[in-house]
């Protein structure tokens, strides 16, 4: 007869971060398990993005994905339309001009 081992707390959090494709920081904060080559104008949620939908953030946000609203539905709620917006503008993906 084989004992059961319990998972401990620190197992079945870092578990659920594995599956979610996180990692603990060694100052308690959560990064990313494996970003994107550091691209000069992307912020952490935008490889945090990356990194979870295997796209680059251009493919992810683009205006050929539809509306900023149909976007962040896309993203699951993980941004709202306004950064959707902020993000185009700042990657140069607005239609406008």
């Amino acid at each position: 007869m084989t004992k059961k081992v319990r998972d401990t707390p620190t197992a079945v959090r870092r578990r659920i971060l594995k599956a979610h494709g996180m990692t603990e920081r060694s100052g308690g904060g959560l990064k990313p398990r494996k970003l994107s080559e550091h691209r000069k104008g992307l912020t952490t949620v935008m490889r945090l993005l990356e990194s979870r939908y295997g796209k680059d953030i251009e493919d992810l946000i683009g205006p050929d994905r539809g509306s900023i609203y149909d976007v962040a539905e896309y993203l699951e709620g993980a941004v709202a339309p306004s950064t959707v917006t902020r993000w185009r503008h700042k990657l140069g993906l607005s239609e406008r001009i």
